[in-house]
């Protein structure tokens, strides 16, 4: 009888234990998951960041040349004379140029 008083005892001293040893390897685990899911935000926040800048570069470059382009043309001798199909044609052929 005294056995069968002690077993229930030690079920639950060995439960205990596990939970004790169970509960805190969890939390460990749980944040160096959360440590990695972190870092691998900040990589790709950064790597976002870096994208967007290199855009912005692209696009001010463009602009700069179209505005450029824009410039030249408006010095054309056709459009001071007011000959449009010449402009037309001089301004076409400018936008055929290279990286226009």
């Amino acid at each position: 009888m005294a056995d069968r008083l002690r077993l229930p005892q030690l079920r639950s001293r060995l439960i205990l234990l596990t939970l004790a040893v169970l509960i805190p390897a969890l939390v460990a685990a749980g944040m160096i998951v959360y440590a990695g899911y972190r870092h691998d935000r900040q990589e790709i926040e950064r790597h976002i960041q870096e994208t967007a800048r290199a855009l912005s570069l692209v696009v001010d470059r463009q602009f700069g040349q179209a505005e450029a382009l824009l410039w030249a043309l408006s010095t054309s001798p056709q459009l001071l004379e007011k000959d449009y199909a010449g402009f037309d044609a001089r301004a076409r052929a400018a936008i055929r140029l290279p990286d226009t």
